[in-house]
């Protein structure tokens, strides 16, 4: 009898400890619903402040997340890339590369990378490549384009990692080689949906990023024509408008 007494007691204790933790658990969770629109967010307060306070709100909070994972990790290292463009615009370009290389290792000491932390990993050492020169720019350059391949072998329909490819060989001098992709890995971007299956603690950015470099690509080389098609579609997919549309409507009534 006692020793059943015993038992029912642990157990009570178990479940009131259960139940103290899942509020919590389901908290955390639901802080990461649609985090991405919170930390784009945080990055336009930030410009607007010229204060990286925003930002570094979202971060601790993310860190603050239990249990830490390849997801709390993965936002942690899409804030942070954030954070390096707003150093980058500020022109405080050490704390620009410190934070970086951050998100960079976090990345890499992954275990059991999916098609999105490898994508995410390549677009971080995309932004890191600016910060090298030489040789180790180079190595990093061939390393982004690697995780980029490994993204796509686990999901062909990948949008971000045809437009971290896109990018890379956009911004890849012609010397080396650059230049040749662009227009391929940005429309292939461009035929892949935001996510394969709605999901709102799951990554979309890339499509409006693969959109503006597309065009900027084309208004360059001066291939008008193609880009006035891309803008119109552009247009139609977003009726509402979007940041960079007016930007090229502009561009394009200038030109012959």
């Amino acid at each position: 009898m006692f020793a059943t007494m015993i038992k029912i007691k642990a157990l009570f204790s178990f479940l009131v400890a259960l139940c103290t933790t899942l509020p919590l658990f389901a908290q955390d969770l639901s802080y990461l619903q649609n985090v991405q629109s919170k930390i784009d967010s945080a990055l336009t307060r930030s410009f607007a402040q010229q204060n990286i306070a925003p930002l570094d709100s979202i971060l601790t909070q993310l860190a603050a997340l239990t249990p830490q994972n390849n997801l709390t990790t993965y936002w942690q290292s899409y804030a942070r890339s954030m954070e390096t463009i707003y150093f980058m615009k500020m022109k405080q370009t050490a704390k620009a590369e410190s934070i970086i290389n951050r998100a960079c290792d976090d990345m890499e000491k992954l275990e059991k990378k999916n098609t999105e932390d490898y994508a995410l990993l390549a677009s971080v050492q995309n932004l890191a490549i600016q910060f090298r020169s030489g040789m180790g720019a180079g190595k990093l350059s061939s390393q982004a384009v690697e995780n980029a391949q490994k993204a796509i072998q686990m999901d062909s329909t990948n949008l971000r990692a045809w437009y971290v490819l896109g990018t890379n060989d956009f911004y890849t001098p012609a010397f080396f080689g650059g230049g040749k992709k662009t227009e391929q890995y940005l429309t292939k971007a461009l035929s892949c949906p935001a996510q394969r299956v709605p999901n709102p603690y799951m990554p979309s950015w890339g499509r409006e990023e693969s959109y503006h470099l597309l065009l900027t690509y084309y208004v360059q080389k001066e291939q008008y024509e193609p880009a006035r098609i891309l803008l119109n579609a552009a247009k139609a997919e977003y009726p509402n408008g979007r940041w960079f549309i007016s930007q090229f409507e502009q561009q394009l009534k200038k030109a012959n």
